[in-house]
């Protein structure tokens, strides 16, 4: 009996020493806690006397906060801790949001901190602005620059800003190395006269920019100050005599560095598949519907050019010297390769594009889409250019399905000599 009593008494301790009255029931946090009430500070970290960039948050009230700063230049910086030190990367007033959540409640709350100076970098900041350093010491690495102090700030001297041409031969070239030793943020475009797109950009302080056409050319820095304005200054117009370095794109389809501007594409017989459809901006190849090279003549035969531009014998041919393209059965249109110009920089090397084309008039192979009413495709992303392959990819309306072509460099043997 004593035995049975004993075990009684346990339970009975056990029971009352979880009353749920101690931790808001099945939250573990008070139900009260409101935007007016919670116990909370954003401070700055003081550094010289001056408020820097650095922020303590601390949440003394019993409830789950997560706090939000938006920063310049990246994504917002965010901690879900009751104590933590996070950061800005503006001047002036900057807002941190704390939002609080349980099953009860959900409210926010906005604390407004002063920044007098940014003396802290992140990892995206040093990259912008071609720092290395630590807190308070940063010095650039870019170009004439290199081992100059850089404080993220607002001022602006326009000698230090400086752009090189390439030359090559007593030619000026296509490549622009562009370097900014100020403490602001860059932004850079090339421009064509006579145009509004820009031909180019770069975001790096220290960085290079390329356009793939001779001609007359502006340069400009957007440069952002740390208390969030911006300014754009002219650094200067340019002529470009001569594509004194090609892109590796443009290169390829030309031959080679020693080729003679122009390579032609036939169906590669070696794959499995060398037309078809999948999911557009995925995969070097179709995936869902798929046809064989020894299939495709019965499916150009049926396409406006018939077998001899889209069967088992057809080809093109890529003119980088005359800017156009020629299938096999004589039709030849303008091309305009553009390397800069991409779906996914991961996943194709830039386009090629033919901007007269007709549904009558196209150069590429089974070059239409067949799923509406065989239009023509007037673009072509680039996937495969290496190995004597070129494989391409055309999207149609819904931006999702997209057509895919797998080709291979004509060389004697070939599958239609």
């Amino acid at each position: 009996m004593k035995k049975i009593f004993f075990a009684l008494s346990m339970l009975t301790l056990l029971y009352t020493s979880c009353d749920p009255s101690t931790d808001s029931g099945s939250t573990g946090f008070s139900e009260n806690v409101t935007a007016e009430s919670v116990e909370a500070k954003v401070t700055p970290v003081q550094v010289n006397g001056k408020n820097s960039n650095r922020i303590i948050i601390e949440n003394h009230s019993p409830i789950t906060s997560q706090w939000t700063a938006d920063q310049l230049a990246e994504g917002a910086v965010t901690s879900s801790k009751a104590y933590d030190t996070i950061y800005v990367t503006k001047l002036g007033a900057n807002t941190v949001t704390m939002r609080c959540k349980n099953v009860v409640v959900d409210f926010t709350k906005d604390f407004t901190v002063n920044v007098d100076e940014i003396t802290y970098l992140s990892a995206e900041l040093q990259k912008r602005l071609c720092v290395t350093g630590s807190e308070g010491n940063y010095t650039s690495t870019v170009g004439e620059f290199k081992g100059q102090p850089v404080q993220f700030g607002t001022a602006f001297d326009a000698g230090k800003v400086k752009v090189i041409q390439e030359v090559k031969e007593g030619k000026k070239g296509n490549v622009f190395t562009v370097e900014n030793g100020n403490g602001v943020l860059s932004d850079w475009a090339i421009t064509k006269e006579g145009t509004e797109e820009a031909a180019g950009t770069a975001t790096l302080n220290g960085d290079q920019l390329m356009v793939v056409e001779e001609g007359k050319f502006n340069i400009t820095l957007t440069y952002t100050k740390a208390d969030g304005t911006q300014e754009t200054y002219n650094a200067g117009s340019f002529d470009v005599e001569s594509l004194t370095t090609k892109p590796e794109l443009l290169e390829y389809l030309a031959g080679g560095k020693d080729g003679d501007g122009t390579t032609t594409w036939e169906w590669n017989d070696k794959a499995s598949g060398v037309w078809g459809n999948g999911s557009f901006g995925s995969g070097n190849g179709p995936q869902w519907w798929t046809v064989s090279y020894t299939d495709i003549e019965g499916q150009g035969s049926s396409k406006a050019g018939g077998v001899k531009r889209s069967g088992t014998h057809a080809y093109f041919t890529i003119d980088t010297n005359s800017k156009t393209a020629t299938n096999g059965d004589g039709t030849t249109l303008p091309i305009k390769v553009n390397v800069l110009e991409h779906k996914d920089a991961s996943w194709d090397k830039g386009t090629i594009s033919f901007p007269t084309v007709t549904n009558d008039k196209f150069v590429i192979p089974m070059g239409v889409n067949v799923n509406e009413g065989d239009a023509a495709f007037q673009k072509y992303y680039v996937l495969v250019a290496s190995n004597d392959e070129l494989v391409l990819a055309a999207c149609q309306s819904d931006g999702s399905t997209g057509w895919y072509y797998v080709c291979l460099l004509y060389t004697s043997p070939s599958p239609r000599d």
